[in-house]
């Protein structure tokens, strides 16, 4: 994970909000989530969609 040093935040509930961002709109979409069958959303996103197509 990245090395959060100073990066300009004004407040530290900018700086909290910015990491909650990263974390929900990068991180999220790469990790292997259990509940998923150790997937990323990304690839049950697509299989779901694949599944649709083809129906």
């Amino acid at each position: 994970m990245k090395c959060w040093k100073f990066s300009g935040h004004h407040t530290r509930e900018h700086a909290r909000a910015d990491i909650a961002r990263y974390i929900e709109l990068r991180y999220n979409q790469i990790r292997l989530h259990s509940t998923l069958g150790y997937r990323t959303p990304n690839e049950v996103e697509s299989e779901w969609f694949g599944r649709i197509r083809v129906a």
